[in-house]
């Protein structure tokens, strides 16, 4: 799945593959400036497709859900970390649109649905009154 990023990534980013090509095989003590400078690129565009990502999961499960909260990832490899309320009898539905876009994204993104869960990353919390 990392591979596959990446390969997108330098696919699309002809100055990402350009550096990886002049790095390549090189003295990495030589060529340090180069490969911070890559990591920065590939970082930065694995953070857009992340952002994208998200948003395209957002349009998929919207009319699924009762609510949804983006989350932070818990690891750099994670894509997409979203926390969806639903409603008590269309879990089918949810689950049905999480298999289509793990089909979609097969080879790239691996999808999991976890739960129930609690869902207190919907409860909001008022100020203290005054």
């Amino acid at each position: 799945m990392e591979a596959a990023v990446l390969a997108e990534v330098l696919s699309e980013n002809k100055q990402a593959a350009r550096l990886r090509d002049r790095i390549g095989g090189k003295d990495p003590d030589a060529t340090r400036p180069e490969r911070i400078q890559l990591g920065e690129i590939i970082n930065n565009a694995v953070t857009a497709k992340r952002q994208a990502d998200t948003s395209l999961v957002g349009d998929a499960l919207h009319g699924h859900v009762v609510a949804s909260a983006v989350r932070e990832p818990t690891h750099e490899l994670d894509a997409v970390h979203v926390a969806l309320l639903v409603a008590i009898g269309k879990e089918n539905r949810i689950r049905q649109a999480v298999q289509d876009l793990a089909r979609n994204w097969e080879g790239r993104i691996e999808l999991r649905l976890l739960g129930p869960m609690a869902p207190y990353d919907f409860v909001a919390t008022l100020p203290p009154p005054l």
